[in-house]
């Protein structure tokens, strides 16, 4: 039997109708609700990813110091104020080509050339694979080639910087390993002090009196100055070369010939510049070496000197000194950052009395009045001080400076030759090294010495003071969970009250 045409399939009865229904003319509501909302969406999708890629194109146009934080321990990235200084003064247009093979690129100098170039727009990096271009380099330089170094260029000047140079290692006789430090933010400074600088100071080293041999570490820290050292020997030279900006003679174990000490005093007397550093040679004297120091008004005392207050001398060792800076040139980068210098084993030196109007003394570093010199040296029987030795205090660094007209003469002397050892500054956190570098420049007359840390690659455990673990014991075991509890009743009677 056919089925009538209103029947439902399954009951055959016609469909109920609801003749109250509102007339909507074919069109369901809810689905054109519903498209309208997917439309919104799809606009607002559309209107988020270009403010995306908007923002992004506007972030990479931001310079490097603005989008790279540097979280590392110590900021290694950071760039200090000598950097800008150097980098923001540049006239000129400084490349730096970058010697790497694709994908070996270090990281750590990755990020440290970036923020180079967010400082000034005359900075231009260009990386050169060694592989693609075997002989790019030997226009530059003659040395060994390492990956993820560096050649800066200005015009026809250029230098070389090592990898070996930007990542250095430093033995730790504490442990018995090297500890690893990164150095990109010297050699790099440095390097472009060298390309732009016109005037490259050099330094004689004086030879042929069983003098010590300059470290190489502190050798190094000076050159970082662009400052060039060479030897003399006056034996067989007849006069100090024209170009010396400065002689240095470094803890002879022999005295000076009387026709070198003529020679030294009229390099002197003509505008020279000379730094001493002189051991205690147990009794030993150099006559014609202290002749020419007491001509510039300091004389050195027998013995050498203990240090009686223990807050200047190194963990209760009364000959390791600490001796107290005072203001000078050389001295107010290291007071300005609270450093230290030790000086073992150290003379004491006394200001003569009778010095020339023209000449000025400072005794840049000076022992306290607790401090005396045992005559004995090191035959002393006792440490404590005892009849004949000499009460202090003593000065063991001074500056001699005359000036006789347009004439001016620099005389530094300490009376330590460890001052110079390495792992004696690393005990004063590089202290020691500091004023080294600081005095090179000053008597050559650099303008601002580069003297930019190491900063260490080896973690570092958070040290906290035994006070500080009780208080921030009671804060977190006592007082923040009262304080949870307290919100945590609070919140539940405000509940239970609606």
């Amino acid at each position: 039997m056919a089925k009538k045409e209103n029947q439902t399939p399954e009951t055959g009865a016609a469909p109920e109708t609801n003749n109250n229904a509102p007339e909507t003319g074919g069109k369901k509501p809810v689905k054109n609700r519903a498209f309208r909302a997917g439309g919104y969406s799809i606009v607002v999708s559309v209107v988020v990813i270009a403010i995306v890629v908007v923002v992004n194109m506007l972030v990479g146009l931001l310079p490097a110091t603005a989008t790279q934080l540097d979280l590392t321990p110590g900021q290694i990235f950071e760039l200090g104020e000598q950097t800008e200084t150097i980098v923001g003064g540049l006239e000129d247009d400084i490349t730096f080509y970058w010697l790497v093979q694709n994908g070996q690129e270090d990281n750590y100098v990755t990020q440290s050339l970036d923020r180079y170039a967010a400082l000034s727009d005359k900075i231009h990096i260009e990386k050169k694979d060694p592989l693609v271009h075997p002989n790019f380099a030997t226009q530059y330089t003659t040395d060994t080639l390492y990956n993820n170094s560096l050649i800066v260029v200005n015009g026809e000047r250029s230098k070389y910087v090592s990898y070996n140079d930007i990542v250095t290692s430093v033995y730790d006789s504490a442990t018995g390993g090297y500890a690893y430090q990164y150095e990109a933010e010297s050699a790099i400074t440095s390097a472009i002090d060298y390309v732009t600088s016109d005037d490259l100071p050099v330094v004689y080293i004086l030879q042929g009196h069983g003098e010590l041999t300059l470290p190489t570490e502190m050798r190094k820290a000076v050159q970082k100055q662009n400052i060039t050292f060479a030897n003399l020997n006056l034996l067989s030279t007849p006069a100090v070369p024209e170009d010396a900006d400065a002689l240095f003679i470094y803890a002879p174990e022999r005295d000076l010939s009387t026709e070198e000490t003529a020679l030294l005093k009229e390099y002197l007397m003509g505008g020279g510049n000379l730094l001493v550093i002189t051991d205690y040679l147990n009794g030993e004297l150099l006559p014609n070496l202290q002749g020419l120091m007491a001509y510039y008004g300091v004389e050195v005392q027998d013995g050498f000197v203990f240090e009686g207050n223990n807050n200047r001398n190194l963990r209760g060792v009364p000959y390791y000194l600490l001796p107290q800076i005072s203001s000078h040139a050389i001295t107010t980068p290291l007071i300005d950052e609270g450093f230290y210098v030790l000086m073992p084993i150290a003379q004491g030196l006394t200001v003569t009395g009778d010095t020339r109007d023209t000449l000025t003394v400072t005794e840049i570093l000076k022992t306290t009045e607790q401090s005396y010199s045992k005559v004995a040296g090191f035959n002393l029987t006792t440490e404590a001080m005892e009849e004949g030795d000499i009460v202090g205090p003593f000065a063991v660094g001074t500056v001699m400076t005359e000036t006789v007209g347009d004439t001016t003469t620099n005389v530094v002397w300490y009376t330590a030759s460890e001052l110079l050892n390495p792992e004696i500054s690393t005990l004063v956190a590089g202290g020691n090294q500091d004023l080294f570098v600081n005095t090179m420049a000053w008597m050559c007359e650099r303008d601002q010495a580069i003297a930019i840390h190491a900063k260490s690659l080896t973690a570092e455990q958070l040290t906290i003071p035994s006070s500080a673990i009780t208080a921030l014991s009671v804060v977190f075991i006592g007082v923040v969970p009262v304080v949870l509890i307290a919100i945590g009743v609070i919140v539940m009677v405000r509940r239970r009250r609606r």
